[in-house]
């Protein structure tokens, strides 16, 4: 959300009445775009973070399948 200060001044100016229009409407956009730059950010750190989990999960599966394959191997043999 938009931070207590912000908030602050914005209720302020909407008190003011309507001659404060264009400045909270400053305000609102200038928050909107805080909020865009947070969201690509963050859309950045998930795609980071989907990568790992995508290679956890795939050295995982590796593992149970060699383990899968050694285990077979080892029935053949007894």
């Amino acid at each position: 959300g938009m931070p207590l200060a912000q908030i602050r001044q914005y209720a302020q100016l909407r008190a003011e009445g309507e001659r404060t229009l264009s400045s909270r409407l400053a305000m609102l956009e200038q928050h909107r775009q805080y909020l865009d730059q947070q969201l690509n950010e963050l859309n950045l750190y998930a795609n980071a973070l989907d990568e790992k989990i995508r290679w956890y999960q795939k050295v995982i599966g590796e593992e149970s399948q060699n383990a899968s394959a050694e285990s077979m191997n080892k029935g053949e043999n007894t």
